[in-house]
């Protein structure tokens, strides 16, 4: 994120209109059209799989970053699933990052300062993170069997279950209906099939648990996403560039 934050700015922004737009809609757009290369140029870097030069113009938006992102395009439910994703992960306007770029933007700073600013405020770890930190907690717990032990072990400790609950929803999450099913579609009879059941048991043994103090805390969209990525074949190099891409794409969108 620190790179993609450092990149942003240094990008060559020209005059083409798009359209009735003004010079910054024009700046963002373009800015937005680069982020696919210029993720697969970050992750090149460190993986000899990214290419940001295997660029096909044909191909659709999202599909263009998986093919440059990966070297080779996923299975197409395997697109289509990533693209709900984004869709998912666009649903809300307004968060820390969205707030910091209209802070930045509100001094009359240019187009790249304002979503440099944005992603900086994104790299935080108190801004999102969830569904990485969901996914590590299932591999080191290891099985679906272990998870009632680590249930107790977290609620005697106070601890905090990455990926459950919401600030706003106070039922279970929309989103999360949407993208469970999936996720269970990529992991099932793959060699990510145990860390999805083994979620599934974390969620519904804490679920039962919260259910006897009187408590609804449900999963969120964080909760199975990061199992859902690696369903997607996308490694865990660049794991918030790539999960993220949706609220980067957030970023630039205006408001409602």
């Amino acid at each position: 994120m620190m790179a993609l934050q450092a990149m942003i700015p240094l990008l060559t922004l020209d005059d083409s209109p798009f359209g009735d737009h003004g010079p910054e809609v024009a700046a963002g757009l373009q800015i937005i059209a680069r982020y696919p290369a210029l993720l697969a140029a970050i992750r090149a870097q460190r993986s000899s799989l990214a290419n940001p030069e295997q660029y096909d113009p044909d191909a659709d938006y999202l599909d263009r970053f998986l093919l440059m992102f990966t070297g080779r395009l996923p299975a197409q439910r395997h697109c289509e699933i990533f693209r709900v994703v984004q869709q998912l992960q666009m649903e809300h306007s307004f968060n820390a990052g969205t707030f910091t770029s209209r802070v930045v933007g509100s001094t009359l700073a240019s187009v790249p300062a304002v979503l440099s600013g944005a992603v900086g405020a994104l790299s935080g770890r108190l801004h999102g993170g969830a569904d990485e930190a969901a996914l590590r907690v299932a591999r080191e717990i290891g099985s679906p069997a272990a998870a009632a032990a680590y249930i107790d072990r977290l609620l005697a400790e106070k601890g905090r279950l990455m990926g459950m609950g919401h600030r706003e929803y106070k039922t279970v999450d929309p989103r999360s209906l949407i993208l469970k099913p999936l996720a269970a579609e990529l992991c099932m009879n793959s060699p990510l099939e145990n860390d999805y059941l083994t979620l599934l048991a974390i969620e519904e043994g804490f679920n039962r648990r919260m259910a006897e103090k009187g408590k609804d805390v449900w999963a969120n969209v964080e909760y199975y996403k990061g199992c859902g990525a690696g369903g997607a074949r996308r490694t865990r190099t660049l794991f918030h560039n790539s999960v993220r891409y949706g609220p980067l794409r957030r970023l630039a969108r205006p408001p409602d």
